[in-house]
Parts: structure tokens; sequence; C-alpha cells
């Protein structure tokens, strides 16, 4: 087909009018859209970049409103591509609803959002002209609630990609952004010093954020390049379009609220109803477009992405599809590829004191799913990327059933609610929950804290001992204090427990090749976090030889060596060496019951009167010493973390570390 246009303005009134000839085109796609849209002022060059990106020549009219053109995707044959191509916005001001409206429908509509500009002066300027950026959560709302925040709407934007044209042609530097991963933050200015500037929105509101560099197609930009043989593409063009090409056409299908992608039949639906809402100075609802379309039609409203790529399902299938309902899992976990993803509960505060990624619940920020698969749950790590500020990582680990729940929801002070607890034998917490507050201790003010719940460790249903070497691998690499949580006492047979730290150096690496295949335990000091063992239940007098002794002096004495070299003693000295390697800075804590046996089963139900005074007193200790002793999170070259990536001060910034972490697959 040729491009027709799908939305235009009606003279005089600001409002929009679908054409359904252009509806009709879009419900004959029956497979997964991937919807590209741009989007920037006149004269940039939008239409011509959209063509290239087909190898088509003129195509796409230059005239009002947004055209469509559908296609056969290039690469992915199972999907439909969708290219938007959309009016450009003056140089001065011109119709700024008409326009807004514009923005709003490319934004909503995309699974990748193309801003296109030229180089003329400072560069970020030509991103603050994006100002109707400042629209959309103002506009656009996923739930119909007043304790929203520019957190949860991220989750469901679209990739924003800024196309910055005509620049003058620098291999160096296009090197660089490459080396860099093209990503849009490196080469903006320090943040703005107004929140709602265009540029600080862009970096608040979308979670993938990227930038490419074109100089002048025909080599006639005006920088002094030699000039291209005529009909031909500048060879440093065509380069720098190949590397956006290979980006732009590699994401994933449009998806909605719940990460559903969807057909032509929805996205058409989808269309009108906003169009209808924006035309009336409407707020726009996600959630309730999305359920309100699945009940009142016959057709499904799409299906679960699967993240290892695999065919969607038939339309039959996919219509037993239930309506969203968005809310916090907390007991029983699906895989990613077989549900939503949980959508965080934020932090009910007043506007002025409102903190980016505050939560008032925790949510899962790592799902391990039945076939033993660790995957990200994508609606967590979008909070936790709109924290701008460093960042505390505690996590717990140890074997299930041990409390560890429980003694990270005293960390956040949390008698209610907080972290889900169990009261039988089974393992409760499964995967990697996460919990983000603000720093309560004044040394951190201005930080957040982050907690992490693991699942337990040992769980005879599970029965995969790898599985629960890769929680514990991400629990080290994630955390700035790391607390492994026990009960009874510290002897033989706990050390026997704790023999995925022996494990440690098969699952991880501290540089891509070490020399003869090999690594010095101690290097791994270097970025491994503070260690606390929490002993819980124990009933013991801290006594050694008559004397006594502190906490520390206890596991001290639990990790002394015992000499010689048969097979039982190298056994025996091998999980002591690692935790003394691995773990230099080393604290301990023990615990009382809190309470007597029958009681246990509500201990989450019960007031602080009610449990035993000394427990209290430990109890306090331990939270105290973790607030005000855990350091930021930082990766290798001493650069602090915050919940979106590394703090820039070297010329590379490193990849994030909970990105990172979490892409770890289970060995086969």
């Amino acid at each position: 087909m040729e491009p027709v246009c799908l939305v235009e303005p009606v003279p005089s009134s600001g409002a929009l009018r679908v054409n359904p000839a252009a509806l009709g085109l879009l419900r004959v796609l029956a497979r997964p859209l991937h919807v590209l849209a741009i989007f920037g002022p006149c004269g940039t060059g939008k239409s011509f970049l959209m063509d290239r990106l087909v190898g088509q020549g003129e195509a796409f009219p230059r005239s009002p409103g947004i055209w469509v053109w559908c296609l056969p995707h290039p690469t992915q044959p199972d999907q439909a591509l969708v290219l938007l191509d959309t009016e450009g916005f003056p140089q001065q001001e011109g119709d700024e609803t008409k326009l807004s409206r514009l923005f709003l429908l490319n934004v909503l509509l995309s699974s990748v959002f193309v801003y296109n500009t030229r180089s003329e002066g400072d560069p970020q300027r030509q991103l603050d002209r994006l100002t109707y950026v400042r629209d959309l959560p103002r506009v656009v709302r996923v739930l119909d609630e007043s304790w929203e925040n520019s957190c949860l709407l991220s989750s469901v934007l679209p990739d924003f990609v800024w196309c910055l044209r005509d620049v003058a042609p620098d291999p160096c530097l296009d090197e660089v952004l490459e080396a860099m991963d093209h990503e849009l933050d490196s080469a903006l200015s320090s943040p703005q010093d107004l929140e709602d500037s265009p540029s600080s929105c862009v970096q608040r509101l979308f979670p993938c954020r990227k930038l490419f560099r074109f100089c002048s197609p025909q080599g006639d930009g005006g920088h002094g390049e030699q000039l291209s043989p005529a009909g031909q593409l500048h060879p440093m063009f065509q380069k720098q379009m190949g590397r956006f090409k290979d980006y732009a056409l590699s994401r994933s299908p449009k998806t909605v609220v719940g990460n559903r992608a969807v057909d032509g039949v929805f996205l058409a639906d989808f269309l009108e109803r906003i169009v209808n809402l924006l035309s009336r100075d409407e707020p726009v609802f996600l959630t309730e477009i999305c359920n309100g379309l699945q009940e009142g039609s016959n057709y499904s409203m799409g299906y679960p992405v699967d993240p290892m790529g695999g065919s969607p399902p038939s339309r039959a299938a996919a219509s037993a599809a239930q309506p969203l309902v968005l809310e916090p899992k907390r007991e029983h976990m699906v895989p990613l590829h077989a549900s939503r993803p949980a959508l965080p509960v934020l932090a009910k505060v007043a506007p002025s004191t409102a903190q980016p990624g505050a939560m008032e619940e925790p949510m899962c920020l790592i799902e391990n799913s039945p076939d033993g698969e660790l995957q990200l749950n994508q609606a967590a790590l979008a909070l936790l990327q709109s924290v701008r500020q460093p960042v505390v990582v505690v996590a717990i680990a140890g074997l299930y059933r041990t409390g560890k729940s429980y003694l990270m929801n005293r960390l956040a002070s949390k008698d209610q609610g907080g972290f889900s607890l169990g009261s039988t034998i089974q393992s409760h917490t499964k995967g990697i929950w996460m919990w983000c507050l603000p720093h309560p201790h004044p040394r951190r003010a201005g930080h957040t804290l982050v907690l992490l719940d693991t699942e337990g460790l040992g769980d005879v249903e599970k029965g995969d001992t790898k599985n629960d070497a890769w929680i514990f691998a991400l629990a080290v690499l994630l955390s700035s204090t790391l607390v492994y949580n026990s009960k009874g006492t510290i002897d033989q047979y706990a050390m026997e427990q704790l023999h995925f730290v022996s494990e440690i150096s098969t699952h991880i690496r501290t540089k891509a090749q070490a020399q003869d295949g090999f690594e010095d335990d101690s290097q791994y000091s270097r970025f491994f976090p503070k260690f606390i063992w929490a002993v819980r239940d124990f009933t013991l007098e801290l006594k050694l030889n008559g004397r006594e002794v502190t906490e520390d002096d206890y596991l001290e004495n639990a990790l002394v060596r015992r000499k010689g070299f048969t097979k039982e003693v190298t056994q025996y000295n091998l999980p002591r060496d690692c935790l003394r390697n691995y773990f230099p800075i080393r604290k301990c804590f023990v615990f009382v019951p809190p309470v007597a046996g029958e009681e246990m089963s509500q201990l989450c139900t019960l007031p602080d009167s009610a449990l035993h005074p000394q427990f209290l007193a430990q109890a306090t200790r331990f939270c105290e010493y973790v607030l005000r002793e855990s350091q930021v999170k930082t990766v290798p070259g001493g650069q602090p973390v915050t919940g979106r990536r590394t703090s820039a001060k070297g010329p590379r910034p490193s990849a994030h570390p909970v990105i990172a972490a979490a892409q770890l697959k289970r060995p086969c």
C-alpha cells in the first residue's frame, strides 16, 4: 500500500478527525505491529528519514496531519511494520493545541518514537523545543488514581530516539556514541535546574532514550565535507542510517498496559478512543480504555509478549485473555511471558515531597519461572530507572523459612504489610523482590534505600541448587550490604549450607578473561558488598573458653582454618576461606527467638509489646547498624550508582548493574 492520511486536523477547530479508510487498512493486520512514529520541526527531513528506513524513494507526502504506511517487517516476518509520519511544527508558535494532540497520539501509538531535529546551535536547545512532552503526565494516565506519578506512566511509554540531523561529520564522535550504546543521557549537559524542562521530562518519563547523529545526506550541509555524486548519499550518512535502522527495526512490537502486544484491529479502535478523548479535552486513562475495548468487543485485546521471541498464540487462544487488573503481585509467581508485569504501588505522599521510585509496597524485580529462568519484570525495572538519587542496596539471602522477609520489614520500619511473610513449611518469597524507600538515616539524606528480599535457598520443593546459586550470585552483585540469614548457631552444618559462597567464582568473573583461566580470590573483594551474618533463634551464651566474646568474635572464631591438607580439611576450610577472601568486611548479629514457638506463625501480626525485649533490642541494634553503615552501591572505579544508571564521572559510564546482572540465565 501507499501512505494514506490516518488523522487530519479539522480546520479552525483544533479537533482531530480519523480517516475511516486508513482504519480499514489497519484492521486487516492480524500480526503484532512494530509502530515507528516520527515527530519534529518543519524542514528537518522527517519524511526523507522514514522513506530511507524502508529503502524507498519519496513515498510520504508533505501534508498536514498524521500519515500511515503499513508494510511487511523487513527483518521480522511474523510482524507488520507501521510507519507514522506527522506534519512538522513551525519555528514560531503555531496551533499548540493541535500539535500537542498530534504529539500525544504519536507517543501512545508507537513502540519507537523518533524526535527529529536539525543541528542548529546548542543541540540540547533543540531537544528543549519539544515542549509538548510536558502535556504527557497531565493528559495521559495509566490509572484513574490521584496518587499516580510519572514512574507508572514511564512503564508504558515507547523508546525515545532523538535523530540529530545535518551535524558536522565526526567519525571519532560517532564511534564514542556507538561505544556508549547511543545513550541519549551521555550527550546531555548536567541535569536542568527546572524539573519541567522538556529535556528533564524526556529523561524522567521515557525509560529508554537513544541518540543518533546524521551528517547531511548529500554532503551539502555546509560543514566542509566532500560532496557526493548526484543522486548518491554521503557514505557517512549511509553508515549512520544503517546504525539507526538496525536499532529501530530490532525493537519489540507495540504493547499496551500489561505488556500485551496488539494487532491492527485493536490499534485502530485504540486510536479512535484516544482521538475522541483528546478532541474533547478529556484525560486519557489507558487501563480504562484497554479494558473497555476488550469487554465491549469480540476480538482479543492482544497477547502477552514472549521475551524469548516465540510466535504469538492464535487469536482463538488469545481471546481467552482476562481484563487487565493492575495490582502488585504478592505471593504466587507466574513467568513474565504468561502474565502482565506487576505495576508499582507508589508512595502516597504530597507532590511536593514525592520522590521518584518511592514505593508503598514491594514488587517483584526478578521472577523465577517454573523452568528456572530468571526474568526481569519490566515494570519494576522502569520504576527503578526513575530513581535519580544514589542508591544504598541491602539484600538478604539464606535458607528458606528462616525469617528473612520479617527482618527486611524491620529495616523498612513496617510493622504491618511490606514483604510478604509465610507461616507454613513452604517457601514463600519467589525470585527477588524490591522495595525502594527514601533513606531514613540522616547520614543518607537525599539517597534511596533499595531493599532486596530473595527467594529462600535450599527449597526442597524446587530442588534446583543451580538456580539457588544464581539467586545468591545476584544478591551479591546487586547489593552494597549482603545479609546472610540463618537459624541456630554458626556450626559446621551452617557452613556447609553456605556452599553458594564457594561457588561464586563459577558464576562471576571480575574480568572477561583471567590469566590461565583462574582469578585471585582477593580480587572479588573489590567488587563485593559488606557481609552481615544474622543468626536467628540463637539461645546459647556468647562465651569462648570461659570468657565472654562479642558477636563478631563468635563469627571470626567460626571462620578459623584447620591445619593440614587432607581432603576432609580442605573441604572444611573451603567455605571459610571464601568468606574471608570474598568479604573482608564482616559483621555478625545474633537474635533470640522473638516469641514462644506456638506464636511464631502469627509473628507478623504481633505488636512489639508482645515480642521478647532482648529480641527488640537486638533488632534495633541491627537496623541502626545497617542503615548507618551501608554504603552507596558503586561499580568498579568507585562510581556511585543511581536507579537509572551509574553516574557519568568517567568518559564512559558503566552498564547499569541491575540490568546487567539480572540478564543472567540459568546455566545448562
